[in-house]
């Protein structure tokens, strides 16, 4: 049997304006986006030094990217993609 290795990626964008952490796997999951690497994923915006949840993907959407947040998790997926290749 195959254990699927976990790794954890966390980050900020957007001259830390957007903070995020990410669970990826080892190989491509049904269980994630686009059944990709990416099973979990929170992306916050921060304000006036408090979180605000902006996006949430835990093996299904919880919270999915909306209107002005979309271009942020496109950009935090790109971010996250550039990682796993540099890191192989």
């Amino acid at each position: 049997m195959h254990k699927v290795k976990v790794k954890i990626v966390q980050g900020v964008v957007g001259d830390g304006e957007y903070e995020f952490v990410a669970r990826l796997c080892d190989e491509p999951s049904e269980h994630a986006i686009d059944n990709g690497l990416v099973s979990k994923l929170q992306i916050c915006k921060i304000r006036y030094g408090n979180p605000l949840h902006i996006v949430d993907y835990d093996r299904g959407w919880n919270i999915e990217p909306e209107g002005e947040y979309i271009d942020i998790f496109r950009e935090i997926l790109g971010l996250i993609a550039r990682r796993q290749k540099t890191s192989m």
